[in-house]
């Protein structure tokens, strides 16, 4: 009669390396890192409704537009 300990042991080996943990571990955290940076710059994004040639336009009007008197 057989035992347990006379059957063969199986053994895999690992599917990952330290190394690959490491640069998987390094992926995650970037990938984080830039949503992050894009969370924040989407939250704060503060843009020009105006091309910067229209807008000094738009300004020396307003300028004129003072002088004038009613």
């Amino acid at each position: 009669m057989t035992t347990f300990d006379s059957y063969p042991i199986i053994k895999f080996p690992p599917a990952w390396t330290d190394d690959d943990v490491r640069f998987h571990s390094d992926m995650l955290y970037f990938r984080a890192l830039l949503n992050d940076i894009s969370e924040l710059v989407y939250a704060h994004r503060v843009a020009n409704p105006f091309p910067i040639t229209l807008s000094d336009e738009l300004d020396a009007a307003t300028e004129l537009l003072k002088a004038v008197t009613w």
